[in-house]
């Protein structure tokens, strides 16, 4: 079998919401899959955002990235918490791993989530844009503002 990506796990959401609200001073935020030989649950997460409401201090970010999202809940709901919870926050760039069949719902569910920063705007990336020089400097620019 070869190597396929994962989506982020409860135990690795856990981790971030605990950075996010460890250190709510953090300007940007950078996400990358890690591969895996086996394949993830893209049925967990039921319940998962229910445990972990909690009062969250407002975040500083101002540029997020999470590449090789697949759409699970976990996800949506680590980007719904970025966007939520990020008054500053100038964009949010989110790619799904190549090809990806369910892009045109992703963007939809992506789309439809409130922001606290009225200026955040949700980049989606083809997974071939992902590591260009173009978003590594909008991301150091944006981080850096």
């Amino acid at each position: 079998m070869s190597p396929s990506q994962n989506p982020l796990s409860e135990k690795e959401i856990s981790i971030i919401l605990c950075l996010l609200r460890s250190c709510p001073k953090l300007h940007g935020l950078l996400l990358v899959p890690r591969q895996s030989s086996r394949q993830g649950n893209a049925d967990a997460g039921y319940g998962f955002w229910e445990r972990h409401r909690s009062p969250c201090p407002s975040l500083q970010l101002r540029v997020a990235a999470i590449f090789g999202i697949l759409g699970t809940r976990l996800e949506l709901g680590l980007i719904r918490f970025v966007l939520e919870n990020s008054p500053f926050l100038k964009k949010i760039f989110t790619a799904g791993p190549s090809p990806a069949p369910s892009t045109s719902q992703l963007l939809k569910d992506l789309l439809q989530i409130e922001r606290a920063s009225p200026c955040a705007q949700v980049v989606h990336l083809d997974a071939k844009d992902t590591i260009g020089d173009k978003l590594g400097q909008t991301f150091l620019s944006l981080h850096n503002d």
